[in-house]
């Protein structure tokens, strides 16, 4: 049996290319609005994160996403981010544990 092959993306905190599901997207739609897609299939300018808590910091500290978005990202999108990857990191390792 053919492995299929993963699909990867580049984290935009860490600059790491990952498989695609331990990662999640962050879409800019037409009228400017940065929201999470979770399905990874919404329209938009998209930009993909590590499930690490510790990246979303960093990424808010250096405004990475307002860069790879060339969107105002506010604070409180960053805090519902970390909650989202928190949850889904928690997730993950009770799947993997």
């Amino acid at each position: 049996m053919r492995q299929r092959k993963v699909p990867m993306r580049k984290c935009v905190a860490s600059n790491e290319m990952k498989p695609k599901k331990e990662m999640v997207r962050i879409v800019r739609d037409k009228e400017g609005t940065v929201s999470l897609d979770p399905t990874g299939k919404q329209n938009g300018r998209g930009a993909y994160i590590s499930l690490d808590p510790e990246l979303v910091k960093k990424a808010q500290s250096k405004q990475v996403l307002n860069q790879a978005l060339n969107a105002k990202v506010e604070d409180a999108f960053y805090e519902e981010l970390l909650e989202y990857v928190e949850y889904q990191k928690a997730r993950m390792e009770l799947k993997n544990g």
